[in-house]
């Protein structure tokens, strides 16, 4: 009933910031945030997280997490978070030795001049400056390549998320990144490896499959262990799921990565026995991250010595 009551609100309280416009921009809608102490962000944590967040002393994983997307002003965060300035950095810092970086195709800046006849293989085409925004392309010769170009200017046009309220987005360049679609013997997409980093040491591992129809996750712990952790509302994998030895590996260059920061979510991939590299994640889920059981996001709140 109170969950309920707290999806009644957010709606009404939703429909009176976007009459006010309050989300046009991300300055306008923090800027409305900050004067309602955080009225938005709260009730989705409510919603989302089935607890309403502690801003003022952070102590979860996801309260953390939350804080950090709405405080954190570090340079270096637009870098790590764009899908293309990412891929300097990691052969800046030599991250890459042991890492592969999935084939550049193209890169796209200029949407109403790119010719999408020249891509003639699968790829992704990736938005660099935000998250969701994917086209997947299996079969060149048969896409709507009209009705692509027009996604692509009008994610290009908009804000992103103004009430995700994702600072680093607002200060990256709107360009498009064409890597290679990379996909296993079924032609599914390549299972995703989550690395959860805390202070250069990996605490959990996710996996995702069937992320073409339906996702589903299992958790572990550094040595490999499965955990009875799940995420909240979605599918778990078949509990006799085998591990790929190649993760062992990938916790290695998951730590090599992370180190950079208190706390990283680092994404990889396997493919024929290499690894690739997928992103850096400053705030997984924008910090509604809900675990079951949800002693999980304090367990993980403790791991992080979030700066005070």
């Amino acid at each position: 009933m109170r969950i309920y009551l707290y999806k009644v609100l957010i709606k009404m309280y939703s429909f009176f910031l976007k009459k006010s416009g309050a989300y046009n921009s991300f300055n306008s809608f923090f800027e409305s945030e900050t004067k309602s102490d955080f009225k938005y962000t709260k009730l989705k944590g409510a919603i989302q997280l089935g607890y309403t967040p502690n801003l003022k002393k952070p102590k979860s994983f996801n309260e953390k997490s939350i804080h950090r997307r709405l405080y954190c002003r570090s340079p270096l965060w637009p870098i790590v978070t764009n899908k293309i300035e990412v891929r300097r950095w990691l052969v800046e810092c030599k991250l890459n030795d042991d890492v592969k970086l999935i084939p550049k195709i193209h890169i796209i800046d200029d949407v109403e001049k790119f010719e999408f006849s020249n891509i003639k293989e699968p790829v992704v085409i990736k938005a660099a400056w935000a998250s969701g925004m994917n086209v997947f392309v299996k079969e060149p010769q048969l896409e709507d390549w009209a009705s692509i170009k027009n996604k692509l200017l009008e994610w290009q046009k908009k804000e992103y998320a103004p009430q995700r309220l994702v600072w680093p987005a607002t200060q990256m360049k709107k360009e498009f990144l064409v890597e290679k679609m990379y996909s296993n013997l079924g032609n599914d997409l390549l299972e995703d490896y989550k690395f959860y980093v805390f202070h250069g040491k990996v605490e959990l591992v996710q996996i995702i499959t069937g992320r073409d129809e339906e996702p589903c996750y299992a958790h572990f712990d550094r040595s490999l262990n499965r955990l009875a952790v799940k995420r909240y509302n979605k599918k778990e994998i078949d509990i006799g799921f085998k591990l790929n030895p190649v993760v062992h590996k990938m916790i290695l260059i998951a730590e090599k990565i992370g180190c950079y920061f208190d706390f990283a979510r680092v994404d990889l991939y396997e493919l024929d026995g290499e690894v690739y590299f997928g992103e850096i994640t400053q705030c997984p889920n924008n910090g509604y991250a809900r675990f079951e059981p949800t002693e999980v996001d304090m367990k993980l709140g403790e791991k992080w010595r979030y700066p005070e």
